[in-house]
């Protein structure tokens, strides 16, 4: 009779915990209502943000509604790092609405801004039987930049084309072997082999798929592998069009997309962000040049790229070299001042404050121009809704978490992805076991006329974060169709990056392509609420069970 008394006792408080936990997540997915998440985005996409710009008035009023916000879910503010190795990065120093309790939720530090000028040089100088000419282009003519320049530099250089810049060790292509461009202006194409025929192997083995973003990031990430090399400067070259057009001066009016003017428009692009730091930023020019150029640079060479091109699609071998008897001359100017950014942070403090999950999201855009605002609405004033819609989803269950969650809204990401690299650098004390990212989930491509196709891309060795992710798409009839894409190192365009550089598992989804994105025409009303709903509750349901349960990522 004893042993059956302790049996049904077991049972009862077995059932009882399943049934609180069941009923602390119905609480925390009741918050999650359309209504709630279409009022936060209408408002932090609003033209009262001006476009949310780092440095600017609109980032701080948005800095300020949020850390109202997590004020009013009862979020804690994540002051860890007061008093802390010497830093004393946090509270709000321009007063205003940002003082008092909230001035905790904000992780303040210094950024350079620089902003471009037109004082810029490039020159080729071919030396040949003891002579040397001298061959000077006009920018904005012949060249342009296809990064924004941060810091004054000049100098001449030897140069070296090394083909497409590309490194894929899984076909075992790799243009930088047989060459060295340390201290050396690198030549490359933007493409990839095979580029220009669709249908032949070397296109079908090295096209990097995706969207035009998926292309648009690999070149960059082309221009970060040629800094790792070494390299001083880089000059990529379109060899599919001429750029020259793209300097044209219009000499009637200015009529494209949502701009009308006399003179061009004015854009976030023309300044960039960075640390101060203690040394000179690794920062190089990446020019951007006419076939004027590219062919000043490879006449009288044994180079020449049309051949080069033709070649490297029927072998899919490198063909990269020195290009003897050239060398190039670069002059670039910039304009520099200090600027001081916040990162907003709240925490759910859990029964173990040494394990950590984050959920975040960059909530800057890139502000407002020739009085055109850039609301950033899907980008990324939704991924922002959807943090706060999670704390305040966590906090309605009424359940102290087994484990801590921080809340983080990023700054500077359009900037080059700083806010999140500044927490990465400067971490809570603790072990962060994952972090769950949010950037752009409101928008839908053309393929998903019925508003369910999104992707979710996450750490391949921790196959558990898909796993998690199936589990509730299913169980809560989500009705999301998810493509999983595991990869190694996700590194990219967004905050995850910063994760995976120390090494922590992350997963972010993303909801579709569009062509608002960096436009003016990014509104909120074009947002797909039904569907960010959907994505939000996914992130609920995946980042409770981890903090709760047993559903760790753990390395496969």
């Amino acid at each position: 009779m004893k042993r059956f008394f302790l049996c049904a006792m077991l049972i009862w408080l077995v059932f009882s915990g399943i049934y609180s936990q069941d009923n602390a997540i119905k609480k925390g997915l009741d918050v999650l209502s359309e209504q709630a998440v279409r009022a936060q985005l209408d408002f932090l996409a609003s033209d009262w943000m001006e476009g949310r710009e780092t440095g600017e008035k609109g980032i701080d009023m948005a800095a300020d509604y949020i850390a109202s916000m997590f004020q009013v879910y009862g979020l804690q503010p994540a002051d860890f790092q007061k008093d802390r190795d010497g830093f004393a990065g946090w509270g709000n120093r321009r007063g205003g609405a940002g003082t008092g309790d909230r001035m905790n939720y904000f992780q303040e530090f210094a950024l350079m801004k620089t902003e471009n000028s037109d004082d810029h040089e490039l020159a080729v100088i071919t030396e040949t039987h003891g002579s040397r000419k001298t061959t000077r282009f006009a920018y904005s003519n012949d060249f342009g930049f296809m990064n924004r320049p941060i810091i004054s530099q000049e100098g001449e250089f030897p140069v070296v084309f090394v083909g497409y810049g590309l490194v894929n060790k899984e076909e075992d292509y790799d243009d930088y072997a047989g060459v060295t461009v340390k201290g050396k202006v690198v030549v490359r194409l933007i493409g990839f082999p095979g580029h220009r025929d669709t249908t032949s192997t070397a296109y079908k083995k090295f096209h990097p798929g995706g969207n035009e973003w998926t292309k648009y990031r690999e070149e960059l990430d082309r221009n970060e592998l040629a800094i790792e090399k070494g390299a001083v400067a880089v000059i990529a070259v379109y060899t599919t069009r001429d750029i020259t057009l793209d300097f044209a001066k219009n000499v009637f009016r200015y009529n494209f997309g949502d701009y009308e003017g006399d003179v061009p428009p004015v854009s976030s692009h023309t300044n960039r962000m960075y640390f101060p730091g203690d040394t000179v930023s690794k920062s190089i020019p990446v020019f951007s040049a006419t076939h004027r150029v590219a062919n000043e640079l490879t006449t009288g060479t044994k180079v020449s790229l049309e051949t080069f091109e033709k070649q490297v699609q029927e072998t899919m071998k490198p063909d990269s070299r020195e290009l003897r008897d050239k060398r190039v001359y670069f002059r670039q100017t910039v304009k520099t001042s200090v600027i001081v950014a916040r990162n907003v942070l709240g925490m759910i403090e859990g029964k173990n404050p040494d394990e950590i999950l984050v959920v975040g999201a960059h909530y800057d855009h890139l502000g407002k121009y020739d009085g055109n605002v850039y609301n950033g609405s899907d980008d990324n004033a939704s991924g922002t809704v959807a943090v706060m819609s999670i704390a305040r989803a966590c906090m309605a269950t009424g359940i102290k978490p087994e484990r801590t969650l921080i809340f983080a809204a990023w700054t500077a990401e359009e900037k080059g992805l700083l806010g999140s690299e500044f927490f990465t650098e400067h971490p809570p004390a603790g072990n962060i076991i994952a972090y769950l990212n949010y950037d752009m989930i409101s928008r839908n491509d053309d393929t998903d006329s019925s508003g369910v196709k999104c992707s979710m891309t996450y750490t391949q060795s921790f196959s558990t974060l898909e796993d998690i992710s199936r589990k509730y798409n299913e169980q809560c009839g989500l009705g999301l169709q998810i493509q999983y894409k595991p990869r190694e190192k996700p590194t990219g365009g967004s905050d995850h990056n910063a994760f995976v550089h120390k090494n922590i598992p992350v997963f972010y989804y993303m909801a579709g392509w569009h062509d608002d994105y960096h436009k003016p025409g990014d509104h909120p009303e074009k947002a797909d609420i039904d569907k960010m709903t959907r994505l939000t509750k996914l992130g609920f349901l995946s980042i409770w069970d981890m903090a709760n349960g047993d559903s760790l990522p753990a390395r496969q």
